[in-house]
């Protein structure tokens, strides 16, 4: 059977009425339903709800294998994006600022003035991440990783970090402090890049 549009969204619905909250897991289980119908003659409208009381063991094997790697996914993901060519460009320019502050100011002022920004910065998309886990129905369990993993190491800021960078007297303190600043920053570019993937995925089950 040929599957159009209105056919996706029906199976999309039928997983979240299923408990299948997590985008990601939800475009995975559809794509791999979506191939065996479509090899199917039978119209989707009546084959379809004996179908997927067929599948339901398989979509929750599926279920409970994914949210297991999710906090491995999110290490890879976090690496990833540490690693990109766009967070390095950040995290070089944020390097510059900051050496040139400690140099045109002093190290004292500058850390007195902005040693909370990794800190007060990351709060706003902390509570919208909040809000999806409880709520959305788009929530993913690579960004739910990728956030628990962040939140970590923004987390080494607070707890070990700051006194570290309050303490060392040599340039080392600059880059560290930089890190911090630059994760905190990118905190939202990992969110929205993480949202429009999801959705060039899900869109592109049916194009």
């Amino acid at each position: 059977m040929k599957l159009i549009e209105e056919n996706i969204e029906e199976i999309n619905t039928v997983l979240i009425k299923n408990h299948v909250h997590y985008i990601d897991l939800r475009i995975e289980i559809i794509d791999h339903l979506c191939s065996e119908l479509e090899t199917l003659e039978e119209p989707f409208e009546t084959f379809f709800p004996a179908f997927f009381e067929s599948k339901k063991e398989i979509v929750q094997s599926m279920k409970q294998s994914h949210i297991k790697t999710q906090s491995r996914k999110g290490i890879k993901r976090l690496m990833k994006n540490i690693f990109s060519k766009q967070f390095l460009l950040l995290f070089f320019g944020i390097n510059f600022l900051v050496f040139f502050g400690q140099h045109y100011f002093n190290k004292e002022w500058l850390l007195y003035n902005f040693d909370i920004i990794p800190i007060i910065l990351p709060a706003p998309i902390s509570a919208i991440l909040l809000y999806n886990l409880l709520v959305s129905k788009n929530k993913s369990t690579d960004l739910i990783g990728l956030t628990a993993i962040t939140n970590l190491f923004l987390m080494s800021y607070i707890m070990v970090s700051i006194y570290l960078i309050r303490s060392i007297e040599i340039w080392v303190w600059i880059p560290i402090f930089a890190f911090y600043i630059s994760l905190a920053i990118a905190y939202y570019y990992f969110y929205f890049e993480s949202r429009k993937l999801h959705q060039r995925r899900y869109r592109a089950l049916w194009s």
